[in-house]
């Protein structure tokens, strides 16, 4: 009996690790636009907390239909020039070509 209500427990909790929000926070280190992404794609200097978040995490990406797309490049673009960190916020498997989406930024 215990086994199976363990068993019920994880299965919670794995679900509710899967569906939250994560948050990194890092230095700028490339900012950029490829012809084929649908946004704008940046990295920072350590990537290594993206591992598994979708099919490739070498960037993330800020989609052009993200309802605060001007706002989040331009403090991207603000955070590369000050060398300041930012705090990105996203989902494990919410993914835009195949890339970590950025649910949130902050300018810390």
């Amino acid at each position: 009996m215990f086994e199976r209500i363990l068993a019920i427990s994880l299965c919670f909790i794995s679900y509710s690790v899967s569906a939250s929000t994560i948050g990194v926070v890092g230095q700028v280190q490339l900012l950029t636009n490829y012809e084929g992404h649908q946004g704008t794609i940046f990295t920072i200097y350590d990537m290594s907390k993206l591992e598994g978040a979708c099919e490739r995490s070498d960037y993330f990406i800020l989609p052009l239909e993200h309802k605060y797309f001007d706002q989040n490049y331009s403090l991207l673009l603000s955070a590369k020039v000050a060398e300041r960190e930012v705090r990105i916020m996203f989902e494990i498997g919410d993914c835009v070509d195949s890339l970590p989406r950025v649910k949130h930024l902050s300018l810390m």
